[in-house]
């Protein structure tokens, strides 16, 4: 069954209950196996956004990979799609530098929004995120 895993082994103890509750329809991802949650727990920065890229199947943003340890990070128009922004949730929960953050016309959709507001409960170092909606087909 599925189960709501920590992103990180650096999740801090008030946030553990919130990872052991039973499953919810917004989750970040869920693994196959055991090892792939252990292999996670030591990883950071650009090995952690790799491994991210590859269990979602996306390619790596390599503006993300070159930028990560300066504090404004820009990924406008850079087509990451909901699984594009999960990576980069995935990665953002234990990066300490980043603190604004700029997702416009990413059609991240509302899967890439829950990755995001996820990411934000653990980390408390960006201080600015920007992402927009795409239109409606129905206007």
């Amino acid at each position: 069954s599925a189960v709501d895993i920590p992103l990180t082994s650096t999740v801090p103890q008030r946030c553990m209950a919130f990872h052991r509750q039973k499953p919810q329809a917004t989750q970040i991802w869920v693994p196959s196996a055991g090892e792939e949650i252990r292999s996670f727990a030591t990883m950071k920065g650009a090995e952690l956004y790799l491994e991210a890229c590859k269990l979602v199947g996306v390619m790596p943003v390599s503006y993300f990979l070159r930028n990560m340890e300066e504090p404004y990070m820009n990924l406008n128009h850079h087509g990451l799609g909901p699984h594009g922004a999960k990576a980069i949730a995935i990665t953002l929960v234990s990066n300490t530098t980043i603190t604004h953050l700029e997702l416009e016309d990413n059609w991240i959709l509302a899967e890439g929004v829950t990755c995001l507001v996820q990411m934000l409960r653990e980390n408390c170092y960006i201080q600015e995120l920007v992402f927009n909606f795409p239109p409606s087909s129905n206007t």
